[in-house]
């Protein structure tokens, strides 16, 4: 996140506000690539999960072989309407965009061709090698931010974006399909003759929610470039920044646990299931509201800090980007649930009509109210279409009633809005380029939301797995102290060993 955020204006100061505005551009154009999934890939992890509760699974003609043998089957037919779709992309590309072409051809080529190794990693997704793919994407990520800072040093310019990105798809694609090949090799072995007409009706519902999601995250700064111009998408990205940065935390905590739930859906009963999705929907909103109450009181000093004054849209943008983010964090936590539940075609349904009232209002909005337009429409859509639709079949699921179900979620949120007002309210009135004042409001609202929320977190449904927790964080203590006790304070690495090895051990 530091490098990410040191990026910007290295970036800034040497490819230009016009070239980077470019680029922001350029990547929801490959969202919109990102559509010619038809949610193949996207219910894989979910397939898997739910076959691996069968022991045999894995072995050679078990399930997760036959769904793997189905996807590369589906995928290598893709890989031919993908080529299509970026030749035709670059022949329509706008005039003034014209510096993208060539930068786009790199791109293209490596989406294409790295393509067909999205399957490895989404079998490991499915089977829970959670800490794997963590390295995998950490070691993508460092060679793309090396790539691109030693590029854009050289002068390559755009390009050096292009490349860095490139690379940073293809280091985990091509780690995570060694890594399937050494450990499960069964699962790539199958010879590929099961019929994919079934699999496929499963995955086009999600591929509708994909399209969705395109419109609901990835079409408002590309709506802003075509409105307002590439630079003024500089501004807009600038001030949501940490929104967008942070905002994929509790996403991850939800994308995480999907495999899991998955698992669930498939051995345990339906009380279960709601006590395990509940759980996480106030672990999600307790993270967002975390996240809420320390952007709004420092986001002015930060992006004034971070990239200057010139590039901050406003508190009253960043307010909307919060209240979007809380809104959208909530519907996210009812979205995984009901997706394992099997409700594709509901969630997009109504992610599509969500989209598509947050698209049309972003085109209605910004004209009249400035780049604000955007995150209001957006919240407009969740409130209107996804957010009552999805609580509600959530609630069915569960054997709640819609109000039983809310009024469960309801002390929490009314905790995090008062906070989050209280915030607003200090950052009106610290002076933006105050340090110190801008540390102690943070520090403040942090207090403020911990009493807040810290009865709720203990007692509530999120309890039970804290309590779970601290007898751990205990036992790695008196591990540090017998291993401080057996070697001293100076035998370091030795002395680490020791408390992994009684942590594992116990």
């Amino acid at each position: 996140m530091l490098v990410g955020l040191w990026l910007t204006p290295f970036l800034l100061g040497r490819v230009g506000q016009h070239e980077l505005g470019l680029w922001l551009v350029a990547g929801q154009v490959l969202g919109y690539l990102g559509l010619m999934d038809l949610g193949v890939l996207a219910i894989l992890p979910r397939e898997v999960a739910t076959a691996s509760s069968d022991p045999t699974s894995t072995a050679p003609g078990g399930l997760v072989s036959s769904l793997v043998a189905q996807v590369r089957k589906v995928v290598r037919l893709q890989v031919l309407g993908l080529i299509v779709v970026c030749l035709a992309v670059l022949w329509l590309l706008p005039a003034d965009w014209r510096e993208l072409r060539m930068p786009l051809v790199l791109v293209f080529a490596a989406f294409v061709a790295l393509y067909p190794l999205r399957v490895p990693g989404a079998v490991l997704q499915g089977l829970q090698q959670m800490p794997f793919l963590s390295k995998a994407q950490f070691a993508g990520w460092a060679a793309s931010s090396i790539a691109t800072i030693g590029l854009v040093l050289l002068g390559v310019g755009l390009q050096a974006l292009m490349i860095g990105w490139a690379l940073g798809m293809a280091v985990p694609a091509i780690a995570s399909w060694l890594y399937l090949r050494k450990y499960w090799p069964a699962t790539l072995a199958s010879a590929g003759t099961q019929p994919v007409a079934e699999y496929f009706k499963r995955s086009l519902w999600v591929s509708l929610n994909q399209v969705a999601q395109v419109l609901l995250t990835g079409s408002d700064v590309l709506l802003l470039g075509r409105m307002l111009g590439p630079a003024a998408v500089v501004p807009y990205a600038c001030t949501g920044k940490l929104i967008t940065v942070f905002a994929n935390h509790p996403q991850l905590l939800m994308h995480a646990a999907q495999p899991a739930l998955s698992e669930l859906r498939a051995s345990e009963s339906n009380e279960r299931m709601a006590t395990v999705a509940t759980a996480l929907t106030h672990a999600m909103l307790m993270m967002s509201g975390a996240l809420i109450v320390v952007i709004v009181a420092a986001n002015h000093f930060f992006v004034n800090f971070w990239v200057g004054p010139e590039q901050f849209g406003g508190w009253t943008l960043t307010l909307a980007f919060a209240g979007m983010m809380l809104l959208r964090h909530w519907n996210i936590a009812t979205i995984y649930t009901l997706f394992c539940f099997g409700h594709e075609r509901q969630i997009s349904l109504t992610s599509l009509v969500d989209g598509l009232i947050s698209v049309g209002g972003t085109l209605l909005l910004v004209p009249r109210v400035g780049p604000i337009g955007a995150p209001v429409a957006s919240i407009l859509g969740v409130v209107l279409v996804s957010l009552p639709l999805n609580t509600r079949s959530v609630a069915n699921d569960m054997g709640l009633s819609f109000g039983s179900f809310v009024a469960r979620l309801a002390p929490l949120v009314i905790r995090v809005v008062c906070v989050a007002g209280v915030a607003t309210a200090g950052s009106l009135i610290v002076p933006s380029d105050s340090l110190v004042g801008t540390a102690g409001l943070v520090l403040a609202v942090g207090a403020l939301y911990a009493i807040a929320i810290v009865p709720l977190a203990w007692y509530g449904p999120v309890g039970p797995y804290l309590r779970l927790a601290w007898p751990l964080l205990d036992r790695v203590a008196r591990a540090e102290e017998d291993a401080l006790t057996r070697f001293g304070s100076g035998a370091r690495l030795d002395r680490w060993r020791l408390v992994f090895a009684q942590v594992r051990h116990r």
